[in-house]
């Protein structure tokens, strides 16, 4: 015949066992974990002088409100084109290329402080010498783009055409 096998719980494993095994755990934490806990102390004193924590509880008191807000926000039609709008300028921002906008962003401020230095110290400058810098290879390679950049425009500004029946 068979014999009964008896089962001792290990003391971790039973709900007293683990009771204690966490009990452990907390009291060993702050000695363990002492820079974690004062960091965070840091933490939530900082946010409460900068009175983040109002502002929190605040948010999640109105939360109903702010959403209804931003959802009459969205249905807004003006909202909706912009949001559209935001999307097609962040499109085109990432297609040009880095370095030439590098180079732009860097040219207009140089050509700006010049224009402003030229215009402190001497008069309006006169036709002739307003062609004669137009002349200039640097200025008919801006002239260009420039033109390019127009023709480009005009031609998406166009008629458009009817779509095709399918």
């Amino acid at each position: 015949m068979a014999k009964a096998i008896a089962v001792v719980p290990v003391p971790s494993e039973s709900q007293q066992g683990a009771k204690d095994e966490l009990l452990r755990r907390l009291d060993a934490a702050p000695l363990d974990h002492a820079a974690a806990l004062l960091a965070l102390w840091e933490l939530l004193e900082a946010a409460h002088e900068k009175q983040l924590i109002e502002s929190a509880r605040g948010a999640i008191a109105a939360s109903d409100t702010i959403i209804n807000k931003l959802a009459e926000a969205a249905a807004n039609p003006g909202a909706v084109q912009g949001l559209r709008n935001l999307i097609l300028m962040a499109e085109m921002a990432g297609s040009l290329d880095p370095e030439s906008l590098r180079l732009l962003v860097k040219a207009l401020p140089n050509g700006l402080h010049q224009t402003q230095a030229q215009a402190a110290s001497q008069p309006a400058p006169s036709l002739w010498k307003i062609f004669r810098r137009l002349s200039s290879a640097d200025a008919r390679r801006a002239l260009g783009f420039a033109a390019a950049l127009a023709a480009t425009l005009g031609a998406a500004l166009g008629p458009r055409k009817p779509p095709e029946p399918s």
